[in-house]
């Protein structure tokens, strides 16, 4: 567990909200049919089937060994995933061959029914659950956006619009896993297809994506699978501690062992010995959790008293966690001004002086990291509502001329911020320049990723005729 949420943290410092993002697009007006260029795939384009089984083929190893035989290879795609557009047109690689096939798998596994990790079973291995493939699902998003702008640099925006889309199923396909980590690469997956739209918005020729925007889930990513599968994984790292009759000593001392490795006090590959930090909780909290777990467990005190130590301590470190995990849990579905307000509590809770570190120590290890993720899966909506009040000023420009003193006067219904419920931020620069942005929520605490900023140029088109 506290490998899974290690992970979810530095994953989380690895998105790109908090910086700024600078724009530089052609005046669009709205076509009709307003549909036509769709940002999630049509219903007519989707097959039965599981995706999570093209997935796992495309990172398969055989798939994707060119990339430790071509020399330099990850320096060539950081370059090509950010160099201006025509230095693309004419680059050779094997992954802008016709039909690569781990793009063609991505592209069948995203024109999929379902996607079913069928992780749930292996939940039960605790923070022992592997899942190597996440990194290199970033690394095949990558790839996709590399052939997306490359279509663009050599003049097929509808191609490179086919795999924004193909990367924003991915992205949607991975968060719907069963860990807090899987649903922040898909968090980050879809990043790269929304950064991928801002190339193709750039484009003479790219579509004003305003109503196809606008037509997709209100929670773009699902988040319910994730937040119960952190329910399973905590309670595997304790096989067999009861909870209602003692256990043997030789048990005591094995999960005395396992509470060491989810607390970070264990490096991989350390001898087992006694617990290092159970002798410790013992002294400070026996006392203290015996009569927790009469009071408000409501056990016998008599059967209390014949546990282990550890089985009292223990048992008491994971009713403290199951409660404060779930006063935040209760939170996560909520608008983020709401949930951010519960958060806050839970917050103060956490830190005041008269919470012991002894009896509360899973749970002041544990919860931070989850605070920040229930945020986080606010990140595709704004990216989205961000982009259809650029989209309305592109297209006020291509009908006015210039940009607008308002936001209003595109006469669009524009969506509100996620993370404040209230419109984003609108500065007139210029005719032709604006700053859209995305503040942090009220009352949360200062962090960079709650906040994004773009710096926006719209250039009126220029009649070709």
């Amino acid at each position: 567990m506290m490998f899974v949420l290690l992970a979810a943290s530095a994953a989380l410092s690895q998105q790109p909200p908090g910086q700024v993002v600078k724009l530089d697009l052609p005046a669009r007006g709205i076509e009709s049919p307003v549909l036509r260029n769709r940002i999630l795939p049509q219903l007519e384009e989707i097959s039965t089937g599981n995706a999570a089984v093209h997935y796992a083929t495309a990172f398969a190893p055989d798939s994707i060994s060119f990339t430790r035989a071509e020399k330099d290879f990850s320096d060539r795609l950081q370059k090509w995933l950010t160099c201006p557009l025509p230095e693309l047109a004419t680059v050779k690689s094997t992954i802008l061959q016709p039909r690569f096939f781990p793009l063609a798998e991505l592209e069948r596994g995203a024109r999929k029914s379902h996607c079913d990790w069928q992780m749930k079973e292996r939940l039960n291995d605790g923070i022992g659950t592997l899942m190597p493939d996440l990194q290199g699902f970033r690394m095949l998003a990558n790839f996709m956006r590399v052939r997306a702008r490359w279509h663009l640099a050599n003049n097929r925006p509808e191609e490179a619009l086919r795999d924004v889309r193909t990367i924003l199923v991915f992205g949607r396909h991975v968060s719907e896993g069963p860990t807090l980590i899987q649903y922040l690469v898909g968090v980050a997956v879809c990043q790269v297809g929304f950064t991928t739209l801002h190339d193709y918005m750039a484009h003479d020729d790219g579509a004003n994506l305003f109503w196809s925007l606008a037509y997709t889930p209100h929670r773009f990513l699902p988040f319910m699978n994730a937040l119960e599968g952190e329910r399973i994984f905590i309670g595997a790292e304790f096989p067999g501690l009861e909870r209602d009759k003692p256990i043997t000593q030789e048990k005591a001392a094995e999960l005395s062992r396992r509470f060491d490795k989810l607390m970070g006090l264990v490096s991989e590959g350390e001898r087992e010995g006694p617990s290092k930090v159970m002798p410790l909780l013992g002294v400070a909290s026996y006392t203290d959790s015996k009569a927790y777990l009469a009071e408000k467990l409501k056990l016998d005190p008599h059967v209390v008293g014949r546990m282990p130590v550890a089985q009292v301590v223990l048992i008491r470190q994971l009713d403290e966690y199951e409660r404060a995990r779930d006063e935040i849990f209760k939170a996560a579905m909520l608008p983020v001004p709401q949930a951010v307000a519960v958060m806050r509590q839970e917050n103060e809770k956490w830190k005041a002086p008269a919470l012991s570190q002894g009896p509360h120590a899973l749970m002041r290890n544990l919860l931070p990291a989850i605070d920040r993720v229930t945020l986080a899966h606010h990140r595709a909506d704004r990216a989205i509502g961000a982009l259809m009040v650029i989209e309305a000023l592109r297209h006020h420009v291509a009908k006015a001329g210039k940009l607008p003193e308002r936001l209003e006067e595109t006469g669009l219904p524009l969506p509100v911020d996620p993370y404040t419920l209230k419109p984003f931020r609108y500065t007139r620069l210029k005719d032709a320049e604006c700053v859209i942005e995305g503040l942090p929520p009220e009352g949360g605490k200062p962090n960079p990723a709650d906040s994004i900023r773009y710096e926006v140029k719209v250039r009126p088109r220029i009649s070709k005729e």
